[in-house]
């Protein structure tokens, strides 16, 4: 009787494993990343209109095409109309690389861009009477900005914001209220 047994030591994992479920494919191919590079798409065309301005922007910023000889793995169908012949491109997007360390210094020029821009914006006329309010009732929210100045959720958060870059309150500390910070 026991002949017919089959031994617990040939059940194994890979017998007994689930069989793996089907996946729709990704829109966009998926491809080994090299180590030290940043990946995007950049934008070369829109319903069929070529974007060369986009194009060559992206392409003077430091980004290039990625070759499709290769990554084998990204296996798209080549356009014939295409400008980049060994580029992975699909739907008007070509996928580029960078490295890394050019692709961080990119994104932190344009988020110190971003922040001083925002700064140098046109101050708020009630922004006086919000500094004021603030450092009277020592308490610093934008509900209670937009309550006593009868302004908005974006004109309230803009005015704490810079309060917060002036250095007047504490920074936004999830659910804790902001502390108002004493004058230098």
């Amino acid at each position: 009787m026991s002949e017919n047994r089959n031994s617990r030591e040939a059940d194994t994992r890979e017998t007994a494993a689930r069989p793996k479920s089907w996946a729709p494919p990704s829109i966009l191919p998926e491809i080994n990343h090299e180590e030290g590079y940043a990946y995007r798409y950049v934008r070369v065309s829109t319903m069929g209109t070529p974007d060369v301005n986009n194009v060559s922007s992206k392409f003077r910023e430091g980004w290039e095409p990625v070759k499709a000889s290769d990554h084998p793995e990204a296996f798209t169908m080549a356009d014939p109309n295409s400008r980049f012949k060994d580029g992975i491109e699909t739907g008007g997007l070509l996928l580029c690389k960078m490295p890394e360390e050019f692709a961080n210094q990119r994104t932190a020029y344009y988020r110190d861009k971003t922040e001083d821009t925002a700064l140098d914006d046109e101050v708020d006329e009630k922004y006086e009477e919000a500094i004021q309010l603030v450092m009277e009732t020592r308490r610093a929210s934008i509900s209670m900005l937009q309550r006593r100045l009868r302004v908005g959720y974006n004109r309230a958060a803009r005015m704490i914001e810079m309060m917060e870059h002036q250095g007047l309150v504490s920074g936004s500390d999830g659910i804790k209220p902001r502390e108002v910070l004493p004058p230098e």
